[in-house]
Order: structure tokens, then C-alpha cells, then sequence
């Protein structure tokens, strides 16, 4: 969500010659989902299961599309920098996939996924709150990015209690309990 903030007032952080980037950025901020994820699977399958040879494919198909596509965007579409950015995204995209599809007999995604709304909303329900104060306040960037980063620890923490009550209440009875023994 700072992410968002930096992209609309790149200018007060950066100078005002980096806002060209901006665009580049959009076509760029899916990789901040995609990447994690290949590096989880590899870290956590790929390497602890000697699965060199699998990994090593993946990787290097990954690597031909995104030198692939980047130097068609840019030398025959003449999109620049975006070009890349694109060659970039899709090559991080063929990745998971390949990463997933290899994974697909060993790994359990329904058990992985069964618990995946409730990150997808947390970070949803951060993103309602952040994304509309950053466009809609006028206020000192640095203050604007420490009010964004506090809301979307409160929101977190709502939305925490909200989608996993049983571990929450455990910690905050935990720390109930702990602050009633302090004052005895």
C-alpha cells in the first residue's frame, strides 16, 4: 500500500524525472505477488527435494520469454521501457505456473489455498482504506506515509480478528492475562 502512495507522489520523493516511471511501475507491481511465490516454492520444494533439473528448466523458460518478449516490445513495438516491463511480467507469470504445474503431485494446493481468502481480503480491505487516504489527503509526504502505514496496521489487525478469531483470542487472552499479572 506504500507502494501506491510512492507511485502517486513519486515527484516529492524521488524529483519530478521520475514520474515517467510510474507507468512502468503498474505493469511491474504484480511481480510483488508472483515473486514470493516462486521463491516460497523453490525454497521450500525445489531445493529440499533435489528437484535441480525441474528448477533449472523452469527457470531458464522463464528467462528466454522475458529476453524474448522484452526485446520484441522494445525493437519491434516500440514500447520502451514498458516493453520490458511487460516482457518482465509475463516471463515472472510463466514461472509460478511451471513452479505450480511441477509441484502439482507433491504439494497439497487445496490445504495451501484453503486459507487464502483470508490474505486476499486482509490485503483488500488494507488497500480500501490506504488507497482512497492517499489520493484524497493533502498532507506533508512523510506524515501522509506514516498515517497510510498505521491505518493499514489497524485495518490488519481488525481484519485479523475478524477472519482468525480463535488464534487472536488465544493472543489476546495471553496478553490479557500477562497484564493482570503485572498489576498484581
Amino acid at each position: 500500500n506504500v507502494m501506491v502512495f510512492l507511485f502517486h507522489d513519486i515527484g516529492l520523493f524521488f524529483g519530478e524525472e521520475f514520474i515517467e516511471s510510474v507507468p512502468i511501475m503498474f505493469f511491474l507491481l504484480p511481480t510483488c505477488i508472483l515473486s514470493p511465490i516462486s521463491s516460497i516454492l523453490i525454497n521450500s520444494y525445489y531445493y529440499p527435494s533435489k528437484k535441480n533439473k525441474e528448477l533449472t528448466i523452469s527457470l531458464f523458460v522463464s528467462i528466454v520469454v522475458n529476453v524474448s518478449l522484452s526485446l520484441l516490445n522494445i525493437l519491434a513495438l516500440h514500447l520502451g521501457a514498458e516493453g520490458a516491463a511487460i516482457g518482465t511480467l509475463c516471463a515472472e507469470l510463466i514461472l509460478v505456473i511451471s513452479l505450480i504445474f511441477g509441484a502439482r503431485h507433491s504439494i497439497t494446493f487445496s490445504a495451501i489455498g484453503k486459507d487464502l481468502w483470508k490474505i486476499l481480503l486482509d490485503g483488500g480491505m488494507i488497500a480500501l482504506a490506504v488507497v482512497p487516504f492517499c489520493y484524497f489527503v493533502s498532507i506533508r509526504p512523510i506524515i501522509k506515509v506514516i498515517i497510510a502505514v498505521l491505518i493499514g496496521i489497524i485495518v490488519y489487525a481488525f481484519s485479523e480478528l475478524n477472519t482468525k478469531k480463535k488464534i487472536c483470542s488465544i493472543v489476546l487472552d495471553t496478553l490479557i492475562k500477562r497484564i493482570k499479572k503485572k498489576r498484581k
